[in-house]
């Protein structure tokens, strides 16, 4: 299958789980809301009444566990102030609210009592949105700023009208089924109406808070006197790229603030640092941050709104990047808009010009790889007979087309080879993989592949969360022997400790691989048909012949710095910047 059809294939997949996940449950609910009404309207006869209550049961329980199961309701019981959930089925809901009269008269009750009762539970419902809207300026604004309160949290959870309300209805049902007066249920109102009132005026005083914020910000800021920032805008579940660098800029000893431009980042920096984190969605909101003690301002990707920031002249715009690699956003032209580009070594400076992309002569600084100081260097003589344990840390299928050099498609035979061989494996595959359907079923095939030997042998293989969230990739590379990949940026890593490491070549011959990534020289590589696999594999994990290779590319990939005190080269370069 052409890699097109594939990704039409994959698009028509995602479409139809969509379709069913929503319009089946909206479906459903909706018919049991319309099926109420009907028995309402035919009259509430015993066995109507019967089995009207059942529906009308079984239509809350949906609504109310399937949204309950929602990562919104299930913030809400961790305290958190988020709640999509407020406002969704609200035609379902209105309906069941407004049949409750039928069983309010069927038992005897005044008409204008009962449809009072059904008209206050309908109007509570249809104003979920409002409140909803209202509430909208709950999105953090910022985090860990000195200056100000903006980590106080609202109390009442947005999430908790739309329970209560539901509850409600529900509790209504079971009372007027049984023949209670509507006038019992009057008190009962009262608490999603407490709830609503709770919700707008913490609502109101957010607003004025960020108002207050906001039209102090750049004073502020300009009296905490930050030196450089950081600015990162990037999506969801990206936040290793900054997570990777934060340290390192903490080290430089100079007062920073971390920039970033969603909702989403803000939320994923924040646990990350101490350092002050302000959310500027807008391009004009961005002036509000540039002060005259900035100096420098940090990048450690190429996302489209950099730009938005690169404009500001007067400091200087750093691209540190979350990693090096032969891949091509490596060498993007796009780097070009940024005053300076630190890199490990010299191999990422012949890269541009090797692909015919033209810099500034001062345009680069290399400054090693800060992140793997940590890494244990190893020598021939560690290594000892018998079993190796092998990580195996795939890439991703990348954001575009020409950065896909995952060898996940052909990951389930590399893992069954080592396991034959007997040899321990951790599986670490790149954060973003399982957002590819295909790579994430290669991924459960690999799971499977270990569990399965690790029962029938008892290999202590490391795979899920204790490969991927207990340790560290550097941890992976000191727990390991050897390591198979393909072109990535945990390749020039690995290479910091001398471990040898084999690359797979997919999507390309042999020839245009040793080409296109010099690394591979220092690396064994397997063909995409694994047609060397099994030699390979001898050298890799048993005389190792290409040693003395890995040793020379070392320094070309991560510059040629002593091992002790290896993390100044960065930060000597940062500081210089900062006029240190």
């Amino acid at each position: 299958m052409s890699r097109a059809s594939e990704r039409w294939r994959r698009s028509a997949v995602t479409i139809a789980v969509g379709l069913v996940k929503v319009g089946v449950r909206t479906a459903v609910t909706n018919l049991l809301a319309v099926a109420t009404v009907a028995f309402a309207m035919v009259g509430w006869t015993a066995a109507a009444a019967t089995l009207g209550l059942a529906i009308l049961v079984a239509a809350l329980s949906y609504v109310g566990l399937a949204l309950l199961w929602r990562p919104e309701a299930r913030a809400l019981v961790r305290g958190r102030v988020q709640g999509a959930t407020t406002g969704a089925f609200t035609l379902a809901r209105t309906l069941v609210a407004l049949a409750l009269p039928g069983l309010a008269m069927a038992a005897g009750h005044p008409r204008g009592v009962a449809w009072a009762l059904g008209a206050v539970l309908a109007a509570l419902i249809v104003a979920e949105p409002i409140v909803a809207r209202i509430s909208a300026t709950w999105d953090p604004y910022a985090a860990h700023v000195p200056w100000s309160s903006v980590d106080a949290r609202p109390t009442i959870g947005l999430a908790s009208i739309y329970l209560a309300n539901t509850l409600l209805v529900g509790v209504s049902l079971v009372a007027l089924g049984l023949g209670a007066s509507p006038w019992v249920l009057a008190p009962a109102v009262v608490v999603p109406l407490a709830l609503m009132a709770l919700v707008v005026v913490q609502a109101r005083s957010q607003v004025r808070r960020r108002r207050s914020f906001e039209g102090r910000l750049t004073r502020d800021l300009t009296e905490y006197a930050p030196e450089f920032l950081l600015y990162w805008d990037a999506p969801a579940g990206t936040a290793y790229q900054v997570g990777m660098w934060l340290p390192f800029l903490d080290q430089i000893g100079a007062r920073y603030v971390v920039v970033v431009r969603t909702v989403v980042n803000l939320e994923e920096v924040r646990p990350l640092t101490s350092a002050p984190v302000i959310l500027r969605a807008a391009m004009a909101e961005l002036d509000d941050v540039v002060v005259p003690s900035l100096r420098v301002a940090f990048y450690v990707n190429n996302a489209i709104r950099n730009c938005h920031f690169v404009r500001f002249p007067g400091m200087t715009h750093i691209q540190l990047n979350h990693g090096d690699s032969d891949k091509a956003p490596s060498f993007n032209p796009v780097m070009r808009m940024y005053d300076k580009n630190f890199v490990a070594g010299q191999a990422a400076v012949d890269r541009f010009a090797a692909h015919g992309v033209a810099t500034r002569p001062d345009f680069f600084e290399i400054v090693g790889r800060p992140q793997v100081g940590r890494v244990q260097v190893s020598t021939h003589a560690d290594r000892e007979a018998g079993p190796r344990t092998v990580l195996y840390a795939p890439t991703w299928a990348g954001f575009m087309a020409d950065s896909n050099y995952s060898s996940l498609p052909v990951g389930p035979a590399l893992v069954r080879a080592l396991v034959a061989r007997g040899h321990r494996v951790i599986f670490r595959p790149h954060p973003h993989a399982r957002n590819t359907p295909a790579l994430a079923r290669a991924c459960a095939e690999i799971e499977q592949i270990l569990a399965q030997d690790t029962a029938a042998t008892g290999t202590a293989h490391l795979v899920g969360p204790a490969a991927e969230t207990a340790m560290s990739v550097f941890d992976g590379f000191d727990a390991s022997d050897a390591m198979i990949s393909d072109v990535s940026s945990v390749v020039p890593d690995y290479l910091y400790s001398e471990k040898p490491m084999a690359l797979v070549a997919m999507n390309t011959t042999y020839a245009d691989f040793m080409r296109d990534n010099p690394i591979a020289s220092a690396a064994y590589v397997i063909d995409q048909q694994l047609t060397n696999l099994d030699p390979v594999l001898d050298d890799l994990l048993g005389a190792d012949s290409m040693r003395a290779q890995r040793v020379s590319v070392k320094a070309y990939y991560l510059g040629d710095f002593p091992a002790d005190g290896y993390v100044d080269a960065f930060l000597t370069q940062a500081r210089r910047y900062l006029g240190r």
